[in-house]
């Protein structure tokens, strides 16, 4: 009976070590290089690129997304040409061509939308500036015009005044200066 419960005993420790090395093989399904760098790591290298606003060699490792990440040359392309391109036109059509070129994860579908929608609403922004910055050019321009315009009617005025105040002297006739004695 002890034999019979040793050798049970053996068998179950045997079958439980084999089981673990099976669940560590399964549980490495897709190699490195075929994922995509996590979200967070997308934010850091945009940020990073576009802080430096330069791709150096010494600090290209900090800055780029890994070697090892799906993509990776594609997103660093398309980082450091929208964070050295200060049309938000360009970005958006970077933008445009960037998620054109495959199906990109869930998550970066989201990150894309929202630098596609902040970008826009910058677009607007830079728009509306320019609108404004005309329309106060042009209001400045007719200011200085009434300015002007004000400045001759004063000019105007202090002449009629001095006019007032200093009336000519009254010219009298010659005839009548002779007739008087």
């Amino acid at each position: 009976m002890r034999l019979l419960f040793l050798l049970l005993a053996l068998c179950l420790l045997s079958a439980c070590h084999s089981t673990k090395k099976l669940n560590t093989e399964h549980t490495i399904k897709y190699p490195p290089t075929q994922r995509y760098a996590p979200v967070a790591m997308l934010f850091k290298t945009h940020y990073a690129i576009c802080s430096t606003n330069t791709l150096s060699t010494t600090n290209k490792q900090v800055n780029t997304l890994p070697a090892h990440y799906q993509q990776h040359q594609t997103l660093n392309l398309f980082f450091s040409k929208w964070c050295n391109s200060p049309s938000t036109t360009t970005q958006l059509r970077l933008l445009k061509t960037l998620v054109a070129q495959r199906v990109w994860p869930d998550e970066y579908s989201v990150y894309f939308d929202f630098i596609k929608r902040s970008t826009q609403d910058l677009r607007a922004q830079k728009l509306a500036n320019i609108t404004l910055r005309k329309t106060l050019k042009r209001k400045e321009h007719q200011l200085e015009k009434a300015n002007s315009a004000f400045i001759d009617l004063k000019k105007q005025l202090a002449q009629i005044e001095l006019q007032r105040l200093n009336p000519p002297a009254p010219t009298i006739p010659l005839q009548q200066t002779q007739e008087a004695p």
